[in-house]
């Protein structure tokens, strides 16, 4: 409002508000007219209608002004408060599901088309002038849910928030250029619908798509629990089959043979040879049943080692002389390189045994007829290293990460080659692991064979003979 509009005699005010009120109280106050004469009274009352219409004006235009003002203020506000809810909605979803490395089906890439050219036409025709007729009906918006609905049942919840953000972009852009059914005239109000509208629509279907994400998921877990529990089932079968086997075995061979000796058809070689299959075959079981035990003790956490120094030379050499009669009856040749022989490491000297026997035993049963098997003794670094090498036909490479577990053979059919149980390599890498060492296995890169290593912390000298004396 300018200065000079206002009347000569009404004071200078710079504040809306104080001109406001000054407005409304000079255009509803009527001077008391001269009474001296009647024509002076006839013009006083006319130029006082005059005042009176010309400051009721001037008070509606800065009324009018101030709420104006007031009411452009708020909704800037309001508006850039909702900008910013509008992009969290929309954008941060589409960002954050982004960020998954999980590749797309291939089998989904046709109905995944399919969705987006259809939503992408109901899109253009609703939001961006393709109808041939102006929409301008609020319901034909929501035409652009069932495909929003499709997304969330159907995918996951990358393609649910891209769909959000085609539809979001375009639905915008025709409501800049004058389309769609939610342009009015005052464009503050076209933006307050279209973002009602979009944002309403894309917090249900983030809504449908989590929940619908969450009950995959479930339905995942349960599925897998179920493939675990007849997975366990079945190897439970399987173990209860293979222990069978393995102690009916060596059973059979005790008691046809006792019966043998029992009738007196065998003479002195023939019962010399008797008692020598029936001693080997009570060991074999023997064997089977403190596997057995040794597993149960693993799993229970009551396995119990006794640790003190022990020369690793004299331990590897007590488990070749165990396999020794196995590998002379095969024709096996066991030949040692002993680099670091005064390895002595901090053990259990019955369970480091067992390692070595372990693996030597294993090593004479893969290795077929007249072959050969290098042990290796070595000091790498603060590890005392031993290395078992076969010439047998290796491990399957498919196999080799499931090695070291429990009742896991290469072979788990009822008709295979070589007995066991398939505990004994598991029981070598939990005992390895209490002497604080590790255990691996791998082929030979030239020709057939496995190679199994084990590594220990050795003892330096000062400490061994420190530990002697004590």
């Amino acid at each position: 409002m300018k200065r000079s509009s206002l009347p000569p005699d009404w004071p200078q005010f710079t504040h809306s508000d104080h001109l406001l009120r000054r407005c409304r109280t000079r255009a509803f106050t009527r001077y008391t007219p001269p009474k001296c004469h009647a024509c002076l009274a006839t013009d006083w009352d006319r130029d006082c209608r005059t005042a009176d219409l010309r400051w009721a004006r001037l008070a509606g235009r800065v009324h009018r002004r101030s709420r104006c003002k007031l009411t452009h203020q708020h909704f800037r506000c309001f508006r850039s408060q909702h900008r910013n809810g509008f992009g969290a909605l929309i954008v941060s979803p589409f960002l954050l599901s982004w960020r998954s490395s999980r590749k797309i089906d291939r089998r989904e890439i046709p109905e995944l088309a399919s969705l987006f050219v259809l939503l992408l036409i109901v899109v253009l025709i609703v939001f961006a002038g393709w109808s041939p007729r102006p929409v301008k009906t609020y319901p034909l918006a929501y035409l652009c849910l069932p495909c929003l609905l499709w997304a969330a049942l159907k995918f996951d919840q990358r393609i649910v928030t891209s769909a959000i953000v085609l539809m979001a972009a375009l639905a915008v852009w025709g409501a800049k250029h004058g389309y769609g059914p939610f342009v009015q005239l005052n464009a503050n109000v076209t933006l307050l619908l279209l973002m009602s509208f979009v944002g309403t629509s894309s917090l249900m279907t983030l809504l449908v798509a989590a929940v619908t994400t969450e009950r995959r998921k479930a339905e995942a877990e349960k599925s897998n629990a179920r493939q675990q529990a007849e997975e366990a089932s079945r190897l439970k079968e399987e173990f209860l089959a293979t222990v069978s086997h393995e102690l009916r075995t060596p059973l059979n061979a005790v008691v046809g043979w006792s019966k043998l000796l029992r009738s007196g058809q065998l003479d002195a070689d023939g019962a010399s040879h008797a008692v020598e299959v029936i001693e080997r075959n009570a060991a074999a079981q023997r064997q089977i049943i403190e596997d057995l035990l040794d597993v149960s003790r693993i799993v229970t956490g009551k396995l119990r080692i006794s640790i003190r120094p022990v020369d690793l030379l004299l331990v590897i050499h007590a488990a070749i002389d165990a396999v020794r009669p196995a590998a002379e009856a095969k024709e096996i040749s066991i030949s040692t390189h002993i680099e670091a022989p005064d390895s002595i490491v901090r053990a259990d000297v019955e369970r480091l045994q067992q390692v070595f026997w372990n693996l030597l035993a294993n090593a004479v049963k893969f290795t077929p007829h007249g072959g050969l098997i290098d042990v290796y003794l070595e000091r790498n670094d603060s590890l005392a290293e031993v290395r078992i090498e076969d010439s047998g036909p290796g491990v399957p490479p498919e196999f080799l990460p499931h090695i070291f577990e429990r009742f896991s053979q290469a072979d788990g059919s009822s008709t295979r080659k070589h007995g066991g149980l398939g505990l004994g390599l598991a029981i070598v890498r939990h005992l390895v692991e209490l002497h604080g060492g590790t255990v691996s296995a791998t082929n030979r890169e030239a020709g057939s064979g496995a190679i199994l290593t084990v590594r220990l912390p050795a003892m330096v000298g000062p400490r061994i003979f420190a530990e002697q004396r004590g």
